[in-house]
């Protein structure tokens, strides 16, 4: 979100808008008045450019409400969402983790597209009965070419979401369903991954034969599309082989013990713990109760004049201000849960609420490569 402008909030969820966005709102505006002028030839060129302006922002109001239909059904089954960003192949729901069940995948996923169809529908019978009905004139028939446009695109746009690959909204209802017949999630996100790669590369041989044919530029863009597509569904498989080296591990296995006493300077913290570890925190304790946390985002908004002055504790983040997580939970539950913020760890406490260590995001990278270099996946 940080590159792009923010909108505010909208049923609280944070929406913003890329700088690309602006690219694509203009490239969409010229194609829209190419068609307005050849079904509203009668119309001025500053009616046409207004009305053409106007169409641009509705078809991405449509793809606004497509995502905060995802973003609305995932907040309300407890998936976390960071927000929403326009950009310029469309837009995207920040969604920090995914549904624990099939069911709640297919939910969120298939409400976007659904919703589009929907505003679809309702759009073309404005054009065709509501519309119609109106006294003739030049509202009346801009009323029905714009209520087609934006009806035919968002019932594309619904249709499109739907093709059964990954990062696709079809993908991931094809991912639910075969996860809640199977139960088995990672064989779900290798196929659907597996074929949303392959969905991108049919998109973009069909559009560079398409341009072979018509010489029409325009009929490259589904290269981008096909390209994104493909690099998400790529970077899904990572991750998703990443969690599965996570996978039955808890964050007690992951966590990090070591502590230095309170009375340390800052100096001799980061020289014989910090450094020598390679690690970017360190629990800190007193008379063998741990109380805080030095982390290098601490030290270094310190002046480097008082770290052999200033101690540990007093330099410190108490515990009670960090995130907890329990030691039991899932190790990729912490993962998900340090997602938003690379350079906060969090305490993992035991049942009894004790802390027992702090974990980082680099501790569970870590322990993945070691892993993944035994060949400990299961």
């Amino acid at each position: 979100m940080r590159s792009s402008i923010s909108l505010g909030k909208i049923f609280g969820i944070s929406v913003g808008v890329s700088y690309s966005w602006f690219i694509i709102l203009v490239i969409v505006s010229y194609i829209v008045y190419g068609q307005l002028s050849l079904e509203l030839p009668r119309w001025g060129t500053g009616p046409l450019v207004g009305l053409a302006g106007a169409t641009g922002i509705l078809f991405f109001g449509s793809i606004l409400a497509h995502e905060l239909a995802h973003s609305l059904v995932a907040t309300r089954s407890g998936v976390p969402v960071r927000g929403i960003t326009l950009f310029l192949l469309g837009g995207v729901s920040h969604i920090s983790r995914e549904a624990r069940r099939p069911w709640g995948e297919f939910i969120i996923a298939v409400v976007g597209p659904l919703l589009s169809l929907a505003i679809g529908g309702a759009m073309l019978a404005v054009a065709l009965y509501a519309a119609p009905a109106l006294p003739r004139g030049p509202l009346r028939d801009g009323l029905i070419v714009v209520s087609f446009l934006i009806g035919w695109t968002n019932l594309a746009l619904g249709v499109f979401n739907l093709l059964p690959g990954y990062p696709l909204d079809g993908g991931r209802v094809l991912r639910a369903g075969i996860w809640g017949i199977t139960g088995n999630y990672w064989l779900s996100t290798t196929i659907a991954i597996f074929l949303g790669q392959a969905l991108a590369v049919v998109m973009s041989l069909a559009s560079v034969a398409f341009f072979l044919r018509t010489g029409n530029l325009l009929h490259l863009w589904p290269i981008l599309v096909g390209a994104f597509i493909f690099l998400a569904a790529s970077s899904a498989k990572s991750t998703a082989r990443d969690r599965r080296q996570l996978r039955g591990v808890s964050a007690g296995e992951v966590v990090s013990t070591e502590a230095v006493h309170g009375t340390l300077t800052i100096a001799e913290a980061v020289n014989l713990h910090l450094l020598r570890s390679g690690r970017n925190a360190v629990l800190v304790e007193l008379e063998g109760v741990k109380v805080g946390l030095l982390g290098l985002r601490t030290v270094r908004r310190l002046p480097r004049d008082i770290w052999g002055v200033a101690t540990t504790f007093q330099a410190m983040t108490p515990l009670s201000s960090l995130p907890a997580i329990d030691a039991a939970s899932d190790a990729w539950d912490a993962m998900e849960a340090l997602e938003e913020d690379e350079a906060l760890p969090a305490v993992v406490v035991t049942r009894d609420g004790l802390a027992e260590g702090v974990i980082t995001r680099g501790d569970l990278f870590a322990y993945m490569q070691v892993r993944r270099a035994l060949d400990m996946a299961s």
